[in-house]
């Protein structure tokens, strides 16, 4: 299989990504609001959100402080936006690679905006493990510039 170009692995990634994004985009659109609603409202027993918010096994409003859910909502705040935009940079990072365009400053400027946008999740998270991807991230970046300038040269010289 191949992993740039046309019908590649690349193109498949892109186009996941973005279907991805979008799934997120509708389930942001429900799952925000109902958020909202579950941190400030307690439903009156019997109803339907009642019996699906106990199924599910969410706290109640009531039982977590007022801390907690300013905090809960910036957190939301912050990770899904960044969700959303990681998906659609990564969903044009390998659109890139599936048109065969590799080491470009375009490129370089994708995975510098990713690498933030995961060390962004991870501190929002506090998740150690996206800490170290989005470190990684930086590296592979500062690969990606050196691999652009020796292929600008290249193409200079040819």
């Amino acid at each position: 299989m191949r992993y740039v170009g046309e019908k590649s692995l690349s193109g498949i990634v892109s186009r996941f990504l973005s279907i991805s994004r979008w799934i997120l985009l509708a389930a942001m659109i429900v799952g925000v609001p109902l958020e909202v609603l579950v941190l400030f409202h307690r439903p009156e027993e019997g109803t339907f959100l009642h019996e699906a918010i106990v199924y599910i096994g969410i706290p109640w409003a009531d039982e977590r402080s007022v801390a907690y859910k300013v905090l809960m909502l910036v957190q939301t705040a912050v990770i899904v936006p960044a969700l959303l935009i990681l998906l659609r940079k990564l969903s044009d990072l390998f659109g890139n690679f599936a048109k065969n365009e590799l080491f470009r400053k375009k490129n370089i400027d994708l995975l510098n905006a990713i690498s933030k946008l995961v060390l962004v999740i991870s501190a929002a998270t506090l998740n150690v493990m996206a800490l170290f991807i989005g470190l990684v991230l930086l590296i592979l970046t500062a690969v990606f510039r050196q691999g652009t300038e020796l292929q600008t040269e290249s193409d200079w010289t040819v």
